[in-house]
């Protein structure tokens, strides 16, 4: 009997010690794909991203944030501004978020992610344009 104990107590360790990323279910390979919010100048736009064969990196993405004529804080119009990216080894996913200086992100669920991407070091305009992705 004390043997049992101890080891459902290790198992539970274990499974605590694995964090958040070990409990999320993202599947490897997922696809992201969504939108991004709109306002004056900007959105709907789209962004999709991969993630590689374990779940835990995003290895390519592809950012519009469909920039119209969009009014910069700074008085600057900025358009376009989009990205596509490959990414090797990933961007690393860590307690569910993931931030590669340019675009970042949250994981909600397996299945569901928000962020943001920066428009300060493509357009020198301090503005953060938000989006939100799903997965099947």
């Amino acid at each position: 009997m004390r043997h049992r104990i101890i080891i459902i107590v290790a198992l539970i360790m274990l499974v605590t010690a694995c964090g958040d990323d070990a409990t999320t279910g993202r599947t490897g390979g997922a696809e992201f794909t969504g939108t991004f919010d709109t306002g004056p100048g900007f959105g709907p736009g789209e962004i999709s991203f991969v993630l590689d064969d374990t779940g835990d990196r995003i290895v390519s993405a592809v950012i519009d944030p469909a920039l119209n004529e969009f009014t910069c804080p700074t008085g600057v119009t900025i358009s376009g501004g989009g990205l596509t990216g490959t990414y090797t080894p990933g961007i690393a996913i860590q307690g569910n978020s993931f931030d590669n200086g340019t675009w970042s992100g949250t994981f909600d669920s397996s299945t569901e992610a928000h962020g943001s991407y920066d428009l300060q070091e493509a357009f020198d305009c301090p503005y953060l344009v938000t989006w939100a992705a799903t997965s099947e």
